[in-house]
C-alpha cells in the first residue's frame, strides 16, 4: 500500500485513544445525537490531483502536468443506516470530472495515438468511486464508537482525448477493490462537537493482468446543531491504484471539505 498508510494508521490510533478518553469522560453525553436509524450527508470536497494513466500500448501521461488539471469541485453523497447500536450499513457516491482543453506541453502516445507538442488537444476524464459496505462497532457508547469496516470500493474511470491530427482516443476501466478498515469518533466537547476517523485500504495479489490497491483516509470534526442536523469540516486523502488488461492508473485525491449531514 502507499507508504502515507503507516502514517494514517498511526494518527488514527492516536484518534481511537482520544475518543476512548472522551467516552470516559462524558459517559452520559447528549445520547440522541447517536441514536438514529437514518443519515444523509452532502459535502464538497476540494482535493489536489495527482492523476497518471497509461494505456495498452501507450506511455505514463500526467494529467495534472499535461493538461493543467486545477482543484475540481467534488460533490460527495452519503447514507448510513443503523439496524442496531453495533451495526452500520454505508453507502458512499462521489463523481469527480475535469474536462479541459490546453495546448499540449509534451507529447505522448494513448490508445496507440501520438499526440504530439504545441497541438491543441481536450481532456474529459470522469472518475465516479462508490462504496459499499459494513461497519460493526463492538464498543458504541452515547459518547463514542470504534469500530471495524468492510466494504467494496467500485471505481469507474473514462478518459476520452482529442487532439489536432491524432483523433481522439478513449479508455474505459472499472475497477473493484474489497477493502477493510477501522473507524473511531469521540466527543472533544460535551454535546457540541465530535471527531471522526476512520482508514480502510486493501492490495490485490498481484497477477500479470491484474493489480489492484487503494487507500483511503478521512479525518472530520463535526458540530451538532440539535440531534437532527450537523455541520462537519474535513480531511480526505484517497489513493488508488490499478493495472487492468494492461491499462494502469494512479489517481490520487486529497484535501479538505465542509459538508451537513441530517440523521431520522
Amino acid at each position: 500500500m502507499s507508504t502515507r498508510l503507516p502514517f494514517a494508521a498511526s494518527l488514527t490510533l492516536l484518534l481511537l485513544a482520544a475518543a476512548v478518553s472522551a467516552s470516559a469522560q462524558f459517559p452520559r453525553v447528549a445520547p440522541t445525537v447517536r441514536d438514529y436509524r437514518v443519515e444523509f450527508a452532502y459535502s464538497t470536497w476540494k482535493p489536489e490531483p495527482d492523476l497518471v494513466l497509461r494505456t495498452s500500448g501507450g506511455n505514463d501521461v500526467n494529467l495534472v502536468s499535461t493538461f493543467g488539471l486545477e482543484k475540481p469541485g467534488v460533490k460527495q453523497f452519503s447514507l448510513t443506516v443503523k439496524p442496531g447500536q453495533h451495526h452500520k450499513l454505508r453507502f458512499q457516491y462521489v463523481p469527480m470530472a475535469f474536462d479541459k482543453d490546453a495546448v499540449l506541453n509534451r507529447a505522448f502516445v494513448f490508445i496507440g495515438r501520438t499526440y504530439n507538442v504545441n497541438v491543441p488537444a481536450t481532456l474529459n476524464l470522469d472518475w465516479v468511486l462508490s462504496r459499499a459496505g459494513y461497519e460493526w462497532d463492538p464498543v458504541s457508547t452515547a459518547s463514542g464508537y470504534l469500530g471495524l469496516i468492510a466494504e467494496v470500493k467500485y471505481n469507474q474511470i473514462r478518459a476520452d482525448v482529442t487532439a489536432q491530427g491524432a483523433g481522439p482516443g478513449s479508455v474505459r476501466t472499472n475497477v473493484p477493490i474489497p477493502a477493510v478498515g477501522v473507524a473511531a469518533g469521540g466527543y472533544l466537547l460535551p454535546r457540541t462537537l465530535s471527531v471522526n476517523v476512520e482508514v480502510t485500504g486493501f492490495k490485490l495479489p498481484d497477477r500479470i493482468d491484474l493489480e489492484g490497491r487503494f487507500v483511503d483516509y478521512d479525518l472530520r470534526v463535526t458540530a451538532h446543531l440539535g440531534r437532527a442536523l450537523g455541520v462537519n469540516a474535513g480531511y480526505r486523502s484517497v489513493d488508488a491504484r490499478y493495472l487492468v488488461d494492461g491499462d494502469r492508473g494512479t489517481l490520487k485525491m486529497k484535501g479538505p471539505y465542509v459538508g451537513a449531514a441530517l440523521r431520522f
